[in-house]
């Protein structure tokens, strides 16, 4: 811990942070920052329910950003595209009404210790990856 770590999708609730935040607080390592990846579910929805790959080869795709040649084929070995499951839309929902339970009070808990940084997630990826890099230093 000397060094510094990054926990990703964890904290997911506020007893979960407050643990967290006692555990740190034992060995003098609190908490520094929290990044906040801020997104509506209709952005949330276009870019999960829009990957889809292909069972042989492993190649991704989304169909509205890295589309393949031919409707759900792939390029590289001509196979039929396949979607996980937990990619579908009601999937998807259920995940969001979760996360807005459950996950989202944290945003508050760690904002008013003055630790939260919120990227907008609509941005493009070099954008955001300039915005966490900003918040982390």
């Amino acid at each position: 811990m000397n060094d510094g770590f990054l926990l990703d999708g964890f904290p997911r609730t506020l007893s979960q942070a407050r643990a967290l935040d006692g555990w740190l607080g034992e060995r003098n390592a609190p908490v520094e920052a929290v990044v906040l990846f801020a997104c509506d579910l209709a952005i949330v929805l276009d870019r999960i329910t829009g990957r889809w790959s292909c069972p042989q080869c492993g190649r991704v795709y989304h169909i509205y950003s890295v589309p393949p040649k031919v409707a759900g084929q792939c390029d590289e070995c001509l196979t039929v595209l396949t979607q996980r499951t937990d990619d579908s839309e009601p999937v998807v929902r259920k995940r969001f009404e979760i996360y807005t339970r459950e996950t989202k009070p944290l945003a508050r808990y760690y904002e008013q210790q003055s630790k939260l940084k919120a990227i907008d997630a609509a941005l493009s990826p070099d954008e955001r990856f300039a915005g966490t890099v900003a918040a982390l230093n």
